[in-house]
């Protein structure tokens, strides 16, 4: 089952709290703020996979709601 987490605050808390707990980092196409660097850091630290998608695709994932 999987589970996912959205929210740049949630994500980050996640990465640095429980990273083994994390699958991947799904972060929107030419997203490139600060906030959005500094989760991507983090991913990056950790080891995980990072994948840049449309934000239309990241949309359907995140549900609605």
């Amino acid at each position: 089952m999987s589970r996912w987490i959205h929210g740049i605050n949630a994500v980050l808390e996640a990465i640095e709290a429980t990273p083994p707990r994390v699958g991947r980092v799904v972060a929107a196409e030419g997203r490139g703020d600060a906030r959005v660097q500094r989760v991507l850091d983090a991913a990056h630290r950790a080891g995980l996979p990072v994948e840049r998608q449309a934000q239309g695709a990241i949309d359907r994932l995140a549900g609605p709601g």
